[in-house]
C-alpha cells in the first residue's frame, strides 16, 4: 500500500485545482482528521478525509466538476 509523498500527490493531482490551492487544501483535510503529515498519511486517512476535502475543494469547483474530481479521488485510494 502506497502512502507519503507519492499518494499525496496523486490526490493533489486528481483534485484538478491549481498549484497554488490544491496541496494546502489536501493537507488541510488530512489535519482535520488528525493526520499532521501527508508523509504519514494512509489510503484510509484521506477516505476518512474525504467529506472535509469536498467542502474545501466546493469552494473553488462547481457541482459536476466537483463530483467527478471527487470520484477520481476515491477511486484512487479505494485501489490502494
Amino acid at each position: 500500500m502506497r502512502g507519503g509523498q507519492e499518494l499525496f500527490e496523486e490526490v493533489v493531482a486528481r483534485s484538478g485545482l491549481a498549484a497554488w490551492v490544491g496541496p494546502g487544501t489536501v493537507r488541510r483535510a488530512l489535519v482535520s482528521v488528525g493526520v499532521s503529515s501527508p508523509d504519514v498519511a494512509s489510503p484510509n486517512d484521506y477516505l476518512r478525509a474525504l467529506p472535509e476535502l469536498q467542502a474545501r475543494m466546493a469552494t473553488y469547483l462547481g457541482a459536476s466538476d466537483l463530483k467527478q474530481r471527487m470520484d477520481r479521488i476515491e477511486t484512487l485510494l479505494r485501489k490502494k
